[in-house]
């Protein structure tokens, strides 16, 4: 699949609000989107949240948002990016509106 849109999600110890993020990401009313969770030294259970979703987990030891940012671009295939921190939500039909 080549997707048109790679939402990155950065997380860091917030696996009750990261389930909340991805599921109002896989909401989006859109095909061709990959989902990437990059997960910064999170010691807490977001291991275990990601896998009811079809998203790529990944984790790393940056430190820093910025370099947590580039973690997920390095491995992004959409043609846009855009970005979702773990205590934010997309409000359903936003993606298909802001990209059309």
């Amino acid at each position: 699949m080549n997707p048109l849109i790679s939402v990155i999600i950065l997380t860091h110890n917030r696996s009750s609000m990261l389930r909340q993020a991805i599921e109002s990401v896989v909401a989006q009313i859109i095909d061709k989107m990959e989902i990437i969770v990059v997960a910064d030294n999170s010691s807490d259970d977001t291991s275990q949240v990601y896998i009811s979703y079809p998203v790529c987990y990944i984790k790393t030891s940056k430190g820093k948002p910025s370099a947590t940012q580039n973690v997920g671009i390095s491995i992004a295939k959409g043609k846009y990016i855009c970005f979702l921190d773990d205590d934010d939500i997309f409000l359903t039909g936003w993606i298909k509106e802001a990209y059309n």
